[in-house]
């Protein structure tokens, strides 16, 4: 709210200050705010009241123009989470060629908006497009790991899993601290039925993240699928179950079971049979407990 507060009285100025002022604030309700003060509408208003001034202060000089190239990106993220793919991208394709014409092409200015195009297309499925976009980008940053995060997710997207895995290992070199990247990756080595390493990824995310529960349940998901029971034990004791989903839930609770079934704490057909029929009671529509129950006596 402090922030909030230095905007609103940097608003009082003139001319581009004004204008700035401005495109910060907005910048506050669409991407930085709390989620309860979020607020896309109150960002495009403050966007295009931004845009009124600029495009009539008396003089174009090339910050002016950078504010405005600026502020369109702000409004194409606008349009982006509406699901307005093709205004979003003849917006930011617009703003790219703008900024081609100043000295700021080659620096972080032109690699967001590159990024952003290439999020854009790989949105609408036009991944021909975001592929070139998102390279343009990592070719002028090669060392921030969102832009080879996002390249990921575009080959995973295509299912082109080694190169997401390649894109993702590069994001992971640029930035060991988000713990997003290792989940990714093994969430890519578990699609590859490579359960070690992809229990050892979601290892790395828990170390950025050691909060989250549903990392822990990752790692021991894919211990267990490793055959690695003793350490799929140690990372299940790390979940806290109130902070998963029911999805994740259930989850945790067929892991419990088959950890019980290989370190032969459940020996016959008879007590497997009772201890599916609790987890059915408890998740009556899942059909990997129905699954487990015909296998069992078929």
């Amino acid at each position: 709210m402090e922030a909030e507060m230095l905007f609103r009285m940097w608003q009082k100025e003139e001319g581009i200050h004004r204008a700035r002022a401005h495109y910060s604030l907005a910048m506050l309700y669409a991407r930085h705010h709390p989620l309860a003060l979020k607020s896309d509408l109150t960002a495009e208003q403050l966007l295009n009241e931004a845009w009124d001034i600029l495009i009539n202060l008396d003089e174009e000089t090339e910050q002016v123009i950078y504010e405005q190239i600026f502020n369109r990106n702000g409004i194409a993220l606008i349009y982006y989470r509406r699901g307005d793919y093709e205004t979003a991208s003849k917006i930011l394709e617009a703003a790219i060629a703008k900024l081609q014409l100043t000295t700021f092409r080659d620096g972080l200015h032109n690699t967001v908006l590159l990024n952003n195009l290439g999020r854009v297309y790989s949105a609408s499925g036009e991944y021909n497009k975001a592929e070139k976009y998102l390279k343009a980008a990592i070719e002028l940053d090669p060392k921030f790991a969102e832009y080879w995060t996002d390249l990921a997710f575009l080959y995973l997207e295509i299912d082109k899993i080694e190169d997401a895995l390649f894109a993702a290992h590069q994001a992971e070199k640029c930035s060991s601290t988000i713990s997003e990247i290792p989940e990714l990756i093994g969430y890519l080595l578990n699609k590859k039925g490579d359960y070690a390493k992809a229990a050892n990824a979601y290892v790395r995310a828990w170390q950025c993240e050691p909060l989250r529960s549903d990392i822990a349940l990752g790692a021991a998901y894919n211990f267990c699928e490793a055959g690695l029971y003793n350490e799929a034990k140690e990372w299940i004791d790390k979940v806290d179950v109130y902070k998963l989903t029911a999805d994740q839930q259930e989850t945790m609770d067929l892991l419990i079971l088959e950890l019980k079934l290989n370190r032969g704490e459940i020996d016959d057909k008879h007590s497997l049979k009772q201890e599916l029929e609790i987890l059915l009671a408890k998740y009556p529509h899942s059909e990997a407990i129905h699954e487990n129950l015909e296998k069992l006596f078929n």
